[in-house]
């Protein structure tokens, strides 16, 4: 799947295999792999994703899979981490 910004500079994305939820609500996106979640949560436990929202976006934003999407620069790995604490703490 591609992300539907400028098709000359398409990416193909593949879909992480334990974080892509059918009912999430963004999908963020590191090193070419898609973690689809709920905004909600992101939001609850951190500022950044908090105030992410909080801003007026704009009407031309970028979405995957029907979602908004939000591309990171972060480490795969280390945001599965943080991930997995938030969804399975235990």
């Amino acid at each position: 799947m591609t992300t539907n910004t400028d098709q000359d500079n398409a990416v193909d994305i593949v879909p992480h295999e334990e974080f892509y939820f059918s009912d999430g609500s963004v999908v963020v996106i590191l090193e070419n792999t898609a973690l689809r979640v709920h905004q909600s949560v992101l939001a609850r436990h951190s500022e950044v994703f908090s105030g992410m929202w909080d801003v007026p976006q704009p009407s031309t934003r970028e979405t995957y899979d029907g979602c908004p999407s939000v591309f990171l620069s972060d480490s795969l790995e280390d945001f599965v981490d943080v991930i997995r604490v938030l969804y399975d703490p235990l």
